[in-house]
């Protein structure tokens, strides 16, 4: 007895070191390439000059930084990881090989019903809670910053997609776990890494960090469900677009991180934190409706 209980940890260590020295190698390389593009990403900001103060200066600053990170993302993937772009984007669950096919009906699909159903729930909280919002759209006529802000918004969805979804999924060799708890558990990671990645925006310091924080979880994790149920990043890609399009366009709140945006209202207090998270939760469960329908 005592012999087999001995030979329990040495048959995991040896099938542990039995694996393809190809896998144990992909996985190293996946543990530090991501690291590696935020590093990566560092240096280049360096170099990036201060454009001033206004709006417009604001906004070409940080639509800089996202593009220096997607190319960050870019340059790690082909050098290190040797990995094609649009396998990220749209892959046919083969060997990280792509389909080779954006499916912007999908996009769409994401983009549309995510944006219907915040705007209602938007809508419903300030009935409720007028005091709460205010008017503050400026007519300022179609210019420039709405066009970069644009470019902005998509650049900065499309950098936390193919981050904390496509480079999870993809290179854990989990992109489509076929188990409840696999979804369950890769889902719960890209939540947490995406809830983290927001900790030193303003609205997640203070008294209602904690449900600001929840509700980002609860994105992540939806975001990620999304792109396991999909298979690709079509969906979640336009989801998380159309929550930043309500957020800039529709209604913002006070102490945003984007301040030059000029939506049409403004939170400017908040009465019941709860229905941050509640919002959430409902927004990204009719949008899991919308993929499950699909699939029927």
């Amino acid at each position: 007895m005592c012999n087999n209980i001995s030979l329990l940890p040495m048959s995991r260590l040896k099938n542990i070191f039995s694996r393809p020295k190809e896998e144990m190698s992909r996985t190293v390389l996946w543990v530090f390439g991501l690291p590696l593009i935020y590093v990566l990403y560092f240096v280049l900001s360096l170099f990036v000059p201060s454009f001033g103060s206004s709006k417009t200066a604001l906004m070409l600053f940080d639509t800089t930084l996202y593009v220096l990170l997607l190319v960050s993302f870019l340059l790690v993937s082909k050098y290190l990881l040797k990995t094609v772009f649009s396998s990220f984007l749209s892959p046919d669950g083969s060997e990280g090989k792509s389909s080779g096919v954006f499916r912007i009906n999908l996009f769409l699909k994401g983009l549309i019903s995510v944006v219907i159903v915040e705007v209602l729930l938007t809508g419903v909280e300030m009935f409720f809670n007028r005091e709460d919002f205010s008017f503050t759209f400026a007519s300022e006529g179609f210019n420039f910053q709405w066009l970069l802000l644009l470019i902005l918004l998509f650049v900065a969805a499309l950098d936390e997609e193919l981050l904390f979804r496509a480079y999870i999924g993809h290179f854990s060799d989990m992109k489509c776990p076929e188990t409840i708890k696999g979804k369950f558990i890769l889902s719960s990671v890209s939540g947490l890494l995406f809830a983290l990645s927001h900790f030193m925006n303003p609205e997640s310091n203070g008294n209602m960090a904690i449900w600001y924080m929840a509700s980002y979880f609860v994105l992540g994790f939806s975001f990620m469900m999304f792109y396991i149920q999909t298979g690709s990043l079509e969906f979640p890609l336009g989801v998380h677009l159309g929550n930043n399009l309500v957020s800039a366009f529709f209604c913002g709140y006070s102490g945003s991180v984007l301040s030059y945006t000029n939506p049409l209202f403004t939170q400017t207090t908040i009465s019941n934190p709860s229905l941050i998270l509640i919002e959430a939760v409902l927004a990204m469960t009719a949008c899991a409706l919308v993929i499950k329908k699909k699939d029927n």
